[in-house]
């Protein structure tokens, strides 16, 4: 396995350096990143659940540290315990978030979690993974840090085509039937992140029309060019 060759030492020195500062574990993230993309399905199964079991809390920091838990230092106490019960591997996931396309390699990487759960045995280290990376995002992407704007024909190539591979309802058969959807009486918008401004994250399409309509074929058909 790719993993024990390379990717464990490769996570002991980025935590070793990220300890210290997460300039000096930068090119490591970034052989990281590159030695994940290049591995297959089995080494990326592998290396998350190396990932998932070696950098989750251990069990037997815990009850010494309630022990000490006083009303005299409840304060620090609760820090110490914080520091205890976060996962290494949520620094793992800052370290990540600092590279250039760090927070795209990021939404990928869950994408992998939620597709590779079913096949992994005993994959309750690798849910919490999956949890704490959930929630790592949800602060990096509320509402207040991300921008709207409209998609028209003449927008980016790259985010036009994503507004096409994304449809998942109202299929859209061509580049014309694209087209046609930007076009008049329609409005398109998109959702997207400073750190992923090509990828939208929500797409909205909007039908321009005299009244409600109660069917969305009168919407398609409102254009016929």
């Amino acid at each position: 396995m790719i993993i024990t060759k390379t990717v464990r030492p490769l996570l002991e020195e980025i935590f070793y350096l990220g300890a210290r500062s997460p300039i000096l574990a930068f090119k490591n993230v970034e052989k990281l990143l590159k030695q994940y993309d290049e591995s297959d399905k089995q080494n990326r199964i592998a290396i998350l659940k190396h990932i998932a079991k070696t950098y989750h809390p251990q069990e037997e920091n815990f009850p010494s540290q309630i022990q000490k838990m006083t009303s005299s230092n409840f304060i620090q106490t609760c820090e110490n315990i914080h520091s205890y019960t976060e996962p290494k591997y949520a620094g793992l996931f800052r370290l990540i978030g600092r590279q250039p396309d760090g927070v795209h390699s990021l939404v990928h990487l869950r994408a992998d979690i939620l597709k590779f759960l079913p096949e992994i045995e005993s994959p309750a280290y690798v849910e919490r993974m999956s949890e704490s990376l959930r929630d790592l995002l949800a602060t990096w992407f509320t509402t207040g840090l991300l921008q709207v704007e409209r998609v028209t024909w003449q927008s980016p190539c790259e985010i036009v085509q994503r507004v096409s591979e994304y449809e998942a309802v109202h299929r859209i058969r061509n580049w014309a039937d694209l087209k046609r959807r930007l076009g008049p009486y329609r409005r398109c918008f998109a959702y997207t992140h400073h750190m992923m401004p090509n990828d939208p994250l929500v797409i909205l399409h909007v039908g321009l029309v005299d009244n409600i309509s109660n069917s969305i074929q009168t919407i398609l058909n409102r254009v016929k060019s």
